[in-house]
């Protein structure tokens, strides 16, 4: 079975717990950050799978 994915922003510093996810999938710190769109944060890629050819 595999892991869940983590979703994370900026580098992994900040987890869902931290961030007020938008629609578009940017972190927000604050809700006023939210409200008036500053400091948006684009989520980090997901990891890719290691391949252990």
């Amino acid at each position: 079975m595999t892991e869940p994915t983590i979703d994370t922003w900026d580098d992994g510093e900040y987890t869902s717990d931290d961030v007020i996810e938008a629609a578009d999938h940017q972190g927000y710190l604050s809700m006023d950050d939210y409200i008036h769109d500053h400091n948006a944060l684009v989520p980090d890629p997901c990891p890719q799978p290691v391949d252990d050819d």
